[in-house]
């Protein structure tokens, strides 16, 4: 969140209980102290994984993320873990898995953990440090922009039993055995499993699901859509 936004933020049918900035470059974590004083306002601090495939990323901000962590409105360390997506097997996914389990280390006993896995072979890499680094194993986790299918599920739930799964824009515009594999995912999930996201401005639904009379386009009505869309998974409307 930036300051210059949170009315807009607020201007949704919706009815928040509260919203949480997910802070995850270095760069923009001061946004937060211009916001910090809202009610409704929380939290999460971490270092995105793409940034971490170069060396020595998590020293050079560690003093700066742990005094964030320990501050009364973070909710959460993250996001953080592993993303594959555009690295190429080598030195830059060795940085990435070692700054993970770096980052997972310096987790405040309090706070759960936001996770970010994407591309080939992130999945097994990443359950495999969370296996190994997380401690106690019951530590809550939040798989961010989830769009896997329900074996996927099972192997989050067999490495990290505490674990919820964030449904965000993306997983309206899958398609395919894709898109069936995922749905089969979210009708087998309890609704205590279910988290949903904006990921906002970085995950549009294409063509933007407009979820009420009169909305323009925004994140609000994207929230709202897939809030939609989980209820007839779900059955529920």
């Amino acid at each position: 969140f930036r300051s210059g936004r949170l009315g807009s933020a607020m201007d949704c049918p919706l009815r928040y209980l509260y919203l949480i900035g997910n802070y995850v470059f270095p760069r923009r974590w001061a946004q937060w102290d211009a916001v910090r004083g809202h009610e409704l306002l929380y939290s999460t601090f971490g270092i995105h994984p793409n940034l971490c495939s170069s060396s020595g990323v998590v020293s050079t901000h560690r003093a700066e993320l742990v005094q964030r962590l320990l501050a009364k409105r973070c909710v959460g360390l993250g996001e953080i873990g592993l993303d594959y997506f555009r690295i190429p097997r080598g030195a830059g996914r060795f940085h990435q898995r070692s700054q993970f389990e770096e980052l997972l280390r310096l987790r405040p006993d309090h706070l759960p953990v936001v996770i970010h896995c994407r591309g080939e072979g992130a999945l097994d890499d990443c359950l495999e440090i969370l296996r190994q680094q997380l401690r106690p194993p019951t530590v809550a986790v939040q798989v961010h922009c989830f769009l896997g299918d329900d074996v996927e599920v099972r192997r989050w739930i067999q490495a990290v039993p505490n674990v919820v799964f964030s449904l965000g824009p993306r997983s309206l515009s899958l398609a395919g055995d894709e898109a069936a594999g995922h749905e089969r995912a979210v009708r087998g999930l309890p609704l205590d499993r279910i988290v949903l996201e904006t990921d906002a401005p970085y995950l549009q639904h294409p063509g933007r699901v407009l979820a009420w009379a009169g909305s323009t386009p925004s994140p609000r009505s994207d929230l709202y859509a897939v809030g939609q869309w989980v209820g007839r998974l779900k059955g529920l409307c």
